[in-house]
């Protein structure tokens, strides 16, 4: 039985939603009062601990009052096609967005809201950066609530209205099993997560330095003692123990983010779900993709897997938060998700080459220079040790040359597609009624040998394509413009009609 919601009667959160209040308070206390409890665990005084702790008890206390009453006076309602939310309790702020503007409605969910069958409801429009809105709510007011804002938005704009959304009782056409969450994990970037940890834990010993106002020298020392000595074997342990750590930070990330993957499809969009602690449930309607993207590092791309992106409307911290990047794992899994856009074109086309003063530019601008700054500063801190910097410039002159060698750039009358491969692959496809505006960039060096850079400009993103020769650029302008008008003229008649 379908139930009716009056979104007209503003309304508060369930009251389950006090609970999710309280863990978000709980977490930022933890976050603001942990160097605090170091230092009651490393230099801990007495006479001053209960203080301390009154003082603690005081700030937590008003915390709490404080979030209770934003959650009391936070009510939302849908008036006018408009989505109105008033929250603040000393701060009153009312918020207003209309519905055809929002681009996307997302719900997510963390331990705590599935255990209250709750969920959190927030949402993509232009210019929302600095008015994100979040509602909790039960999940099926959740998705009555999505349904609602993109069918009457897309009704009052020039898109097509959305089908009812019912992907939820359609069985996924695909999901994620644990031999691919396996090979995902161990073809993940092992060096990004050895690099995350060790920022993470420098972070954690600088602030705790501060804090204790001492400085934390052994685990330094012991590391510099292993890699300056003379034993195979305690260099050995060194990279064992980071190659270790690193593939376990990258096959919890990889659990943590893919586990319980699913895709299920309407007519109309692509209903993702993702996480296995933090489920996040992402609707991506077909009309509002802007480009598509898939790519895979130098191991995955010859098993091959790829993990393909929708690059929707949205401002970019939203894009970047709310980011779900699909694992291809199996070939047939690609196709599928580009036919609602445009199949993928055919490789062996003629096809747009970067010039060979790219490699040049490159080894310049990304090698040389900044080489030569980094050992100029680094020579007065560790002497000629600096020098290891150079290293820099064959690296910046072999990844040029793959780049420039492996470069393709396929132009369809319907989409353009641009192949990129330096130790890895990506491929872009692109409709060209998707672009908004195209820039050409030219350097002095650029103008000296008629050479350019082209910037496609979607609502989803940016497509650079770098130095091609310029009367392909101008070519590639002409055209982009001429189907962009040519979309636009044929949308004015229909209208008209």
């Amino acid at each position: 039985m379908n139930r009716v919601y009056d979104w007209s009667v503003s309304r508060r959160q369930p009251v389950e939603a006090i609970l999710v209040v309280l863990q978000k308070v709980i977490i930022t206390l933890i976050k603001l009062l942990w160097p605090l409890l170091l230092v009651w665990i490393f230099n801990a005084k007495k006479n001053e601990s209960g203080n301390r702790e009154i003082f603690i008890i005081i700030i937590s206390a008003l915390t709490l009052i404080l979030s209770l009453l934003e959650y009391w006076f936070f009510r939302f309602s849908i008036r006018a096609n408009e989505l109105l939310v008033r929250k603040g309790f000393f701060t009153r702020r009312n918020l207003a967005l209309p519905l055809e503007k929002i681009q996307a409605v997302h719900i997510d969910q963390d331990w705590l809201h599935r255990l209250l069958r709750l969920s959190q409801v927030s949402f993509d429009s232009p210019g929302s950066k600095n008015a994100e809105v979040k509602i909790t709510m039960h999940m099926h007011s959740a998705e009555a609530l999505r349904n609602h804002i993109l069918e009457t938005g897309s009704s009052l704009g020039s898109e097509p209205a959305l089908a009812p959304l019912t992907a939820r009782s359609q069985p996924p056409f695909f999901r994620i099993e644990s031999y691919d969450l396996f090979r995902l994990g161990l073809s993940a970037n092992h060096l990004e997560a050895f690099f995350i940890l060790l920022a993470f834990g420098l972070s954690v010993m600088d602030d705790l330095e501060t804090i204790i106002g001492k400085q934390l020298e052994g685990p330094v020392e012991w590391i510099s003692e292993l890699a300056s000595s003379d034993s195979g074997a305690a260099v050995l342990l060194l990279i064992v123990t980071g190659l270790v750590v690193s593939i376990i930070v990258s096959f919890a990330r990889i659990i943590l983010r893919y586990g319980n993957f699913r895709i299920s499809k309407t007519s109309k969009a692509f209903r993702i779900q993702s996480g296995l602690v933090n489920i996040r449930e992402k609707l991506v309607p077909f009309n509002k993709v802007q480009y598509i993207s898939w790519k895979a590092n130098w191991i995955r791309q010859h098993i091959p897997y790829y993990l393909l992106q929708f690059h929707s409307i949205g401002t970019t911290e939203t894009k970047r938060k709310w980011e779900i990047k699909i694992p291809v794992t199996r070939k047939e899994l690609l196709p599928e998700l580009l036919t609602d856009y445009h199949p993928e074109l055919s490789t062996d086309s003629p096809a747009i080459r970067v010039q060979p003063g790219y490699i040049y530019r490159r080894v310049i601008m990304a090698g040389l220079l900044p080489a030569l700054i980094i050992a100029g500063f680094g020579y007065f801190i560790i002497g000629l040790q600096a020098a290891w910097i150079f290293l820099l410039i064959p690296y910046r002159a072999l990844a040029s040359w793959l780049y420039k060698k492996n470069f393709r750039l396929f132009i369809h009358k319907e989409v353009l597609q641009v192949h990129e491969a330096i130790f890895g692959r990506e491929e872009s496809l692109l409709r060209w009624q998707k672009i908004q505006s195209v820039k050409i960039r030219q350097s002095i060096y650029q103008r000296k040998r008629s050479l350019a850079s082209v910037l496609l400009y979607t609502a989803g993103g940016v497509i650079h394509i770098p130095f091609i020769r310029l009367e392909q650029a101008r070519q590639l302008l002409d055209y982009s413009m001429y189907k962009v008008e040519s979309t636009v003229n044929l949308r004015e008649s229909v209208s008209s009609e």
